[in-house]
């Protein structure tokens, strides 16, 4: 039941997804995300619209086929992997209409979505999935977790525990974990099928998760539990509201096909450090997009859990500002856990994205609620034009942008 590779003789190409999961999952009706302890699922699987399976109605432009399915290639082929934009937004569309038809919100990918690698890909929508249903973010991805995934991924196979992480028990007194398998050629579609695409399909030959066998198989909706953190059926998980979990993932190509793999862990104690973080995914996402969704973070010690609020305000002043650098100084009053600070720089009396100029950022103390932000390059040797700028503070829980002022002329 591998998804086929062959050249498309059709308009309509037939695709048969293949999931696995860590241990299976009792199906469930759609809940309150924070008041239940069990995540919400669809009622049935939601066929993507626009269909990214299908290639459409294609026609032969001379030098190769052109579809209404920009993943389709020329040759009217699906690709081992895309990253190619209008592919990407393809996907993202039918993802969004999904997310309509069962009440989240839209997603949106962050501005630097296409320089990410696959696995980092595969944790940003992880994050996105359960924010959007106002859980908390894994923290960031762990070196030890990503390797498992990793060998999973190459082995076209579910992830174990990983070695050199210890793992923390749940509620239950369960090994605290979550992990997925699926295959695809891009994350946005893996992930689709995660989320939309795992529940009973109307017989085993056109439902893609291979644990779903039944209307009311225990399989059903399994990875969109994992991945959410909950999955009654196998154990709790790690938990809908937990503010310590870090991830691993994997992605490879076996057989021409891509294998991605994303396993969750909950650690024993405090968090272990990490190679990429959602602290400094987030200043590359719109100022306001996270803020406004129901996004829940914490700063978690061995003993104690302190709830962590967004950034409320940051204010900035112009200390220098010469045709080769700038300087400002910020403040944000009352922040805590502070993880970026970025500056932006725009030509123009207005901060308009279109007028981008200059992106700077660092990584201050976590204690730190005020500052110095300093670029140097020749992005202002225009002295004859007045330039702009904005600040961005942000924390795990958030940010907040300060209001666009004029800096004046170089």
């Amino acid at each position: 039941m591998e998804r086929s590779r062959k050249h498309l003789r059709a308009l309509l190409l037939s695709f048969v997804l293949v999931f696995l999961i860590v241990g299976v999952a009792s199906p469930v009706g759609s809940t309150s995300p924070r008041t239940s302890l069990v995540a919400p699922v669809p009622s049935a699987n939601i066929s993507p619209n626009p269909n990214f399976f299908s290639s459409g109605s294609c026609f032969n432009a001379g030098s190769g086929f052109v579809c209404p399915n920009p993943c389709v290639s020329g040759t009217l082929s699906f690709p081992v992997f895309t990253n190619a934009l209008a592919c990407t937004q393809y996907l993202l569309s039918a993802m969004n209409e999904a997310r309509a038809t069962v009440g989240e919100v839209a997603m949106e990918l962050p501005s630097n979505w296409y320089t990410l690698t696959q696995a980092e890909q595969l944790f940003v929508l992880a994050n996105l999935d359960r924010v959007g249903l106002g859980y908390p973010p894994y923290l960031g991805l762990n070196t030890n977790l990503s390797a498992e995934a990793q060998t999973a991924a190459q082995a076209y196979e579910d992830p174990a525990i990983a070695s050199g992480f210890k793992i923390g028990l749940d509620s239950q007194g369960a090994e605290g974990i979550g992990g997925t398998w699926g295959q695809g050629f891009n994350a946005l579609e893996t992930d689709y099928a995660w989320m939309f695409l795992d529940g009973w399909g109307g017989s085993v030959a056109t439902t893609p998760n291979y644990e779903c066998t039944s209307p009311t198989n225990s399989g059903c909706w399994g990875h969109r539990l994992e991945i959410l953190g909950n999955d009654p059926g196998f154990n709790p998980g790690v938990g809908l509201g937990c503010t310590t979990c870090e991830m691993g993932a994997g992605y490879a190509v076996v057989n021409g096909t891509g294998s991605w793999v994303d396993l969750i862990e909950l650690p024993a104690s405090s968090p272990p450090a990490m190679t990429f973080t959602w602290a400094s995914e987030l200043p590359y996402f719109d100022p306001g997009y996270l803020s406004s969704s129901t996004t829940i973070a914490s700063v978690a010690s061995s003993t104690t859990t302190v709830p962590l609020t967004a950034p409320q305000h940051a204010t900035f002043k112009k200390l220098s500002f010469t045709p080769n650098a700038i300087s400002i100084s910020w403040s944000s009053a009352g922040a805590r856990g502070i993880a970026q600070v970025i500056l932006r720089t725009y030509l123009g009396k207005s901060c308009n994205t279109n007028d981008l100029k200059v992106v700077s950022s660092y990584q201050p103390s976590a204690n730190t609620t005020s500052g110095t932000v300093t670029y140097r390059g020749s992005a202002f040797t225009n002295t004859n034009v007045v330039y702009a700028a904005g600040v961005q503070v942000v924390n795990a829980a958030g940010s907040t942008t300060s209001t666009c002022s004029t800096l004046g002329k170089s």
